[in-house]
């Protein structure tokens, strides 16, 4: 076997260890370090716990491993003033495990922590029968500080719990259960100074000291040994004899089969772990267990071909349940051997040559291969040279018949081979290469083509003949099987069919369809199971197919092969190494009667060149002789025997630790309470396994004391638990470790209480209530009092008032009165200039009108008759504009309702263009209206005029040799009247108080309002009165108004056509 190094470099919770081969067959070894997480590479001293720990003692700290991580105890933890731990004992009644470290400090050992104990605490035995020490309580284990000087040579010896051998001045009592069972004297010297170990060549292992030395005991089976002369064989059992001598005891059993130990070219030495009442001897590179059976000192083979001396190794421990061996190294660190129950069997070559598939028994304990290698465990591999072919490269495809012969294909013909695989028997000439060969249960031969064509295979002595039975397009076959005469299963790389071998009808299983069958295995009439590649693996039962779990970690999504042994347990390869699992619990799955299956994971530790196991040929696998079991992988055959796999233990106790709250460490026993508003709650679970860390699967729920069943979550991949922010209440977090016995698990709870806000508890509700009480009085009293005060300012306020009222109410009928007096004074104005200007100027222009008639037909060339004409337009103006004065007065006095009408705005401005025509033709000026006669508006004709009468009037006033343009437009919904001049221009004051909204009333009582005449204040307030909106803009050039007004819609109703506006 090749010598080599492997660093493995493990997830980051994991340490990194160095594992290697060290010509060992029987055992995976793995060496941990100062860089794997060890507190120092010296290891003195290995036990385990009863849990399953195992403790390291070195000079750099206590460390506990649990098969995964180290955890390192510093002196701050532990209040040493050093970390230099020497020992461990179990010397107390109760069997308690004790570190002793230096200066004579004990650490206590218990449920998988480490924790400083103190004198007072330690458990006391009472010595009896010891001459002046009969009374005397010592302290376990003991401390030379609190005895007297002459105490130096004693010592206490456990030899199981409860029982003791305390030796003091050449005489050792056996103390069981508290009384003393015998009393003997050593007449040989016996010395109490510690011997120093060293392992070394230039030693030769030999220890200090003469005669029996008192650390060189050992106590098995309750009774204790001497190592005769430090070295050698054999051991002085301190028992009381009838002749008064010692039995001299030789070791017996393995350890007699080493040649070295026969012919005594070196010594036995003895590795003691009290802590464990465990001893070993070992002798040339070998390991014994030392035991007691029959009366003799049996020893028992546990280790071969590892050398002590070259890695310094003082001390061992045994875990018995799976055999693992751990081994301190006082230079080295820890070595840890894990049992291979695997082996495997290779050929001399090339790697590739190693790569296997296809297999089949020869002989008792041998198989062959297509290639024609046979190979037999522990023995060189033999070739066959009759069937090997320098052109042969199918290893998928060979068959033993029951008559033993081989069946091979090789390109397009199958070789029929005697059972020696040494003469050919018959060859057939195939249609396409042959990629798989089966006997069906009458004995006949079937053949899949690579091309889907599915043959029988006819002896007909010296006639061979094929007969192509039936043809599965774009596909290979994979797989044959036939469960009954007349039906054959058969597989390929895209489904799973039947076919009916008599009525040659072929179906597909649709629930499989497309799927890459990779072998089947049918385990009685109604189950077959089916290994599906990249789809998993599938159980059809009674017509039912039921997909089963691929595992945590999916590696048995892409499952190769499934073989079953006989104590009921299936063992499944696959890409990324072996995989076993009780067929009860698939078929419980497969029934709903378990929620998840329990697949136990093996890899290259043991036994394995590889963990890639080959697939895709028929055998997939194979039993060989007396139960061996034998896979193909891509480095070699794998073989072993099922019953005599070793399992790491998985029923181990787990415990809880690193518990954390909001990032601060805290200690918890068997309960915590989280305040109410904490953030995160997490800790994590360790226990000891020392198998593959896939096969640790911890699931945990958290839920209310009296809620139903949780859902299970898994850990993550350090075995922690996270618990995020909770409502305050009492819960329960319940651990799981899932194990393989019925997929049954260990549990472990911890009570979990979210504390109450402060105000939720009686206490504060009481304290709530009784400030609130509180607060309710202050603050009525406060408000009594602040509404006496008010009462008083108001009172005060209301006296105050009252007589504002009462001067407001004086000045209001003085308004009112003066208010009168304006009425009648404006009906007095109004009858003035009723009668004393408008009547005058109608007369005045019916008589100015009557002369110009007149006159143009008696004198038409008169010279006077133009300005005439001008008075006569004039007295018109003024007329109309004091009739307009008059509605308008009359309007606001009476404020009555504006009735609305439709009206053309071409007319209006068309009649007050004949009005002012004369006058602007005074100033040169012409006036154009251009709006379209079928323009309507809402509005009041009165009203409308107005407005435009006056916007006009100015217009004609500012503007000399030149234009006026009215118009009408429409704008959508709207119409807007706009009148344009080209004169002066209204001065920008003016232009931006029309463009400013002011209330009703507010122009004509206003004396702010930048006044051009009194025209524009009523110009802007019939419009308001109307909602006209007026906007202005003047400059040097001229002025532009525009109105816009709403259009009327000639669609309505007559019956609506008025409109009435406010």
């Amino acid at each position: 076997m090749r010598h080599y190094l492997l660093a493995l470099f493990l997830i980051a919770s994991t340490p990194i260890c160095f594992a290697f081969h060290d010509d060992n067959d029987h055992y995976f070894i793995r060496n941990y370090n100062d860089e794997s997480g060890l507190p120092q590479n010296g290891v003195k001293y290995v036990i385990a716990d009863s849990l399953g720990f195992v403790w390291l003692a070195t000079e750099g700290g206590l460390a506990r491993f649990d098969g995964r991580a180290f955890k390192v105890y510093s002196k701050f933890q532990l209040c040493l003033k050093s970390v230099r731990f020497v020992n461990f004992t179990n010397n107390t009644p109760d069997g308690s495990l004790y570190a002793i470290a230096e200066f004579e400090k004990t650490i206590r050992i218990k449920n998988g922590e480490a924790f400083r104990d103190t004198l007072s605490g330690l458990p006391y035995m009472d010595l009896v029968n010891l001459g002046p020490w009969s009374k005397a309580r010592i302290p376990i284990p003991p401390r030379e500080e609190i005895f007297s000087t002459g105490s130096k040579g004693y010592r206490i010896i456990s030899a199981g719990r409860g029982r003791y051998y305390v030796y003091y001045n050449q005489c050792v009592v056996l103390i069981d259960s508290g009384k003393v069972q015998f009393s003997v004297n050593i007449k040989d010297p016996v010395s109490t100074e510690v011997p120093q170990l060293q392992w070394s060549h230039q030693s030769n292992g030999k220890l200090a000291g003469k005669g029996y030395n008192i650390d060189n005991c050992i106590t098995v089976g309750g009774r204790l040994f001497f190592q005769k002369n430090d070295l050698g064989s054999s051991f002085t059992n301190i028992q009381p004899q009838k002749d008064g001598e010692f039995q001299i005891v030789d070791l017996q059993g393995d350890i007699t089969k080493n040649p070295v130990f026969r012919s005594g070219k070196d010594k036995v030495r003895v590795l003691r772990n009290f802590a464990n009442n465990q001893f070993f001897a070992y002798l040339n590179s070998h390991l014994y267990l030392i035991t007691w059976n029959d009366g003799a000192l049996m020893t028992r083979l546990l280790l071969k071909d590892f050398d002590f001396d070259k890695n310094y190794i003082r001390s061992a421990y045994l875990n018995e349940s799976d055999g693992t061996i751990f081994l301190g190294s006082l230079a080295k660190g820890l070595f840890v051997l894990t049992q291979k129950s695997f082996g495997t069997m290779t050929v001399p070559g090339e790697e590739s040559d190693n790569i296997f598939y296809a297999q089949a028994p020869y002989g008792s304990s041998s198989i062959i291969t297509p290639q024609g290698f046979v190979l037999t465990p522990h023995q060189k591999a033999v070739e066959i040279l009759q069937i090997q072919d320098d052109n042969f490269t199918n290893k998928y495809t060979l068959l033993r018949d029951r008559k033993q012969n081989l069946w091979i294909s090789r390109e397009r013909s199958v070789y029929q081979y005697s059972p020696d695989a040494k003469k050919i028997r018959g060859i057939w000439g195939m249609s396409e290469q042959p990629v798989k060969l089966y006997e069906d249960l009458t004995g006949g031969i079937w053949c899949g083509g690579g091309h889907g064509t599915i043959s029988y295979l006819h002896d007909q002595g010296k006639s061979k003949v094929v007969q192509n039975v039936t043809k599965i397009p774009h596909t290979t076959i994979t797989w044959f099987h036939q469960d009954r005469v007349g039906h054959l299963w058969i597989g390929t790389s895209k489904g799973l069919y039947e076919l009916d071998t008599k009525s040659k009808v072929l179906k597909q299983i649709k629930a499989l369809q497309d799927a890459h069958i990779r072998s089947l295995y049918q385990s009685d009439a109604n189950h077959l199971w089916i290994t599906a590649y990249g789809n998993g693996m599938f159980l059809l039962e009674n017509g039912v197919l039921t997909k089963l779990p691929g595992g945590r970690s999916q590696y048995l999504d892409y499952a190769h092969c499934i073989i079953e042994d006989r104590a009921g347990n299936f063992w499944i390869t696959t890409n990324k190494g072996l995989f076993r699992a009780r067929k009860k619990d698939l078929l419980d799955y497969a029934h709903h009667y378990l929620e998840d299956v329990f697949y136990l994971y093996y890899d290259k530790p043991h036994g394995f060149q590889t963990n890639e196991f080959n697939g895709g040929c028929q055998p997939c696998g194979i039993k060989v002789g007396a139960g061996l079991i034998s896979f193909p992988s891509l480095s070699g055959f794998v073989w072993f025997n099922p019953e005599s796999v070793v399992n790491a233990a998985l029923d181990h106790p787990f415990i809880f630790e690193a518990f954390n709250v909001d990032g601060i460490r805290v200690l918890v026993q068997d309960s915590i309470t989280l305040p109410h508003n904490f953030s995160l709650f997490a800790l994590s679970v360790a226990t000891p396994y020392f198998g593959a860390k896939d096969n640790l699967r911890f699931q945990y729920k958290i839920q209310p004391v009296d809620a139903p069943e949780g859902e299970w979550l898994f850990t993550d991949t350090n075995l922690g638990i996270t618990i995020f922010n909770q409502p305050s209440d009492d819960y329960i977090l319940t651990v799981r470790k899932m194990t393989e016995s019925g997929n049954r698990s260990v549990e472990k709870k911890l009570f979990i209480r979210v504390a109450k806000p402060w105000f939720l508890h009686w206490s504060g509700i009481l304290l709530v209530m009784f400030a609130l009480a509180g607060i309710i009085l202050i603050a009525v009293r406060w408000r009594t009092s602040y509404l006496r005060r008010k009462n008083k300012v108001l009172w005060q306020k209301v006296a105050d008032r009252t007589l504002e009222l009462s001067e407001a109410l004086d000045g209001l009928k003085k308004s009112e009165r003066n208010l009168n007096r304006q009425l009648q004074l404006q009906s007095i104005i109004n009858g003035a200039i009723s009668h004393d200007i408008r009547s005058p100027l109608k007369y005045l222009s019916s008589n100015i009108r009557n002369i110009l008639t007149k006159t143009e037909s008696e004198f038409p060339n008169f010279p006077y008759l133009h300005i005439g004409n001008l008075i006569h337009q004039s007295a018109d103006q003024v007329l109309v504009m004091t009739e307009d004065l008059l509605k308008f007065i009359k309007l606001i006095r009476e404020d009555k309702e504006i009735l609305t009408e439709a009206l053309s705005p071409r007319e209006i401005l068309e009649a007050k263009s004949d009005l002012f025509a004369g006058i602007a033709e005074t100033n040169l000026t012409t006036i154009e209206v251009v709006a379209d006669p079928d323009i309507l508006v809402n509005g009041n004709r009165q009203m409308l005029e107005i407005i435009i009468h006056n916007l006009l009037d100015n217009a004609v006033k500012s503007t000399y040799e030149d234009s006026i343009v009215m118009s009408a437009e429409r704008r959508g919904e709207n119409v807007i009247i706009s009148v344009s001049d080209t004169g002066s221009g209204m001065p920008q004051e003016i232009a931006d108080w029309f463009n400013i909204t002011s209330g009703a009333e507010e122009e004509l009582h206003s004396h702010d309002s930048p006044g051009s005449g009194f025209g524009l204040v009523v110009v802007k307030e019939i419009a308001r009165m109307l909602g006209i909106r007026i906007r202005v803009q003047t400059s040097e050039t001229g002025t532009s108004v525009k109105l816009l007004l709403s259009q009327f819609k000639q669609q309505q109703n007559l019956d609506h056509a008025d409109v009435q506006h406010r």
